[in-house]
């Protein structure tokens, strides 16, 4: 609620959260941790480069599945693009995801705005191999 309160308060971006379910208590500390800097980057992210007017975070949480989206309407980006592989922030929330074996989704389209989403099956091992 913090990142979305400080985003809506130091942006003129209109932000909404959505909390979907409660979560489990099989998440590892150092999961939810990670959960957490992958949506800080995201919303830095949305702050600091898509020009969006509005923003969205949703997390999900079921017995099985917890997942946070970040949504902006913002000018987008090709996540497969040259110079995505050079953005330290992308290439942060990959290995923050990876480290907690969890899965990231980069979805980005010039001027139409870019979706993150992290997956993560409750009870994944806490290091990928």
């Amino acid at each position: 609620r913090h990142l979305v309160d400080d985003l809506r308060i130091n942006t003129l971006i209109q932000t909404s959260l959505e909390i979907d379910g409660e979560l489990s208590d099989a998440i590892t500390q150092d999961q939810a941790l990670a959960l957490f800097h992958i949506t800080q980057e995201a919303l830095n992210n949305v702050a600091k480069h898509s020009q969006a007017k509005s923003a969205s975070v949703r997390l999900q949480a079921s017995d099985r599945l917890i997942s946070v989206e970040v949504r902006d309407d913002g000018i987008g980006f090709d996540p497969e693009g040259e110079q995505s592989h050079e953005r330290h922030g992308l290439r942060n929330m990959r290995d923050r995801a990876r480290s907690v074996g969890a899965r990231l989704h980069l979805v980005g389209k010039t001027d139409e705005g870019t979706t993150v989403r992290a997956e993560l099956s409750i009870g994944a091992a806490t290091e990928a191999p």
